[in-house]
């Protein structure tokens, strides 16, 4: 018999009215409308990467730090 030192199964209820639904807020871009057009035109999120991401991320600190 495991049992999972961190949990209380006697206690725990499930909900049954969850939707799945993730509510994100909507916030406003905190860049002036030229870094942003400059940061969008250096910075290609899609494109390849070999650090999954990270060279794209310190290439996007650089361009917002000017």
């Amino acid at each position: 018999d495991l049992q999972d030192p961190g949990i209380d199964w006697e206690s725990a209820i499930l909900q049954e009215n969850t939707t799945g639904a993730v509510v994100v807020p909507e916030i406003e871009c905190p860049l002036e409308e030229q870094a942003l057009t400059e940061l969008q035109r250096v910075v290609d999120p899609l494109s390849y990467s070999p650090s999954h991401g990270y060279d794209l991320y310190i290439q996007f600190l650089n361009t917002i730090a000017q």
